[in-house]
């Protein structure tokens, strides 16, 4: 090749080159881009996949003495180390037994249940300590500190033998005599305790006595409102007719409005709020007002 024939070689490859790039770039941008891995989604059509069942795989049928239940069987159910405290009547007496048969296999919660509920009906309450011991009370022991208020609603209670506080505010009953009322009921002593700074009930007691032995239920059932007092009272008519002023008073439930010609009065039987109301009516009417 001449030296002339490089320069425009060199020159058609450069143009070509030029006129490739945009055709490069545009393939580029069109290629598909590389697989992502699938991720789960969760939505209220595709829900995120519920918590495995409890496995009913645990039977009983023994009869042990308190403490080799509590040993043996309940610490390694709730994975939990019991406090030992002072001796309790019949917790290390080896005639006192706990006897539990069950019918039919039980998860490890229904397990957990049935050997607190036993244990209840000796006299005996399971308390949790933190989150990794128990402690194992007598009926008439004193509370562990660090117990916990409960405010909830009856249906959000724990059942089972456990000791449970609940508060309960009271709006109309006399306080004493709802103490009265639920000490009958009571299983355990100064179970019921009442704040007068709060005016409210404080409820210690087995949780099955708290919510299913009609503690909650009395206390709803006293706490009501009183049926307000219906009086009576002679108001005296001075610029209508007695009679013309009953015509236009509305008539509430519990009212009654009687006219009295002789004495151009009305006698009026009401509660306390409805007097108030049928006052203010009785002026409107004497003074041409609508009340209607």
């Amino acid at each position: 090749m001449t030296n002339l024939q490089w320069p425009i070689l060199n020159c058609i490859f450069l143009f070509s080159l030029l006129l490739a790039l945009p055709l490069l770039s545009a393939a580029q941008t069109n290629s598909p881009a590389p697989p992502q891995p699938s991720q789960p989604m969760t939505s209220p059509s595709n829900p995120a996949p519920a918590a495995p069942a409890e496995e009913a795989n645990i039977k009983f049928d023994w009869s042990m003495p308190v403490a080799e239940v509590l040993d043996d069987i309940y610490a390694p159910l709730v994975r939990r180390t019991w406090l030992r405290g002072a001796p309790a009547l019949g917790l290390d007496n080896p005639g006192v037994l706990i006897t539990l048969k069950t019918m039919h296999d039980l998860t490890r919660s229904e397990a957990i249940k049935a050997v607190e509920d036993e244990m209840s009906k000796k006299g005996f309450t399971i308390v949790p300590i933190g989150e990794k011991y128990f402690k194992v009370l007598y009926k008439g022991d004193e509370w562990p500190d660090g117990r916990r208020l409960s405010s909830n609603a009856p249906g959000t209670m724990p059942t089972g033998g456990k000791f449970t506080t609940k508060v309960v505010h009271l709006k109309y009953a006399d306080p004493d005599e709802v103490v009265k009322a639920l000490s009958s009921v009571s299983k355990t002593p100064n179970s019921v305790i009442y704040i007068p700074s709060t005016e409210s009930l404080i409820l210690r007691d087995y949780t099955d006595n708290v919510k299913r032995m009609r503690m909650l239920d009395m206390v709803e059932k006293l706490d009501v409102e009183p049926a307000q007092t219906i009086k009576s009272e002679v108001i005296p008519i001075r610029r209508a007719l007695a009679k013309d002023i009953a015509a236009r008073i509305p008539h509430f439930a519990q009212t009654k409005l009687i006219a009295d010609e002789r004495t151009n009065s009305l006698l009026v039987f009401a509660n306390d709020a409805d007097m108030k109301m049928i006052k203010q009516l009785i002026w409107q009417a004497e003074n041409s007002q609508d009340i209607r």
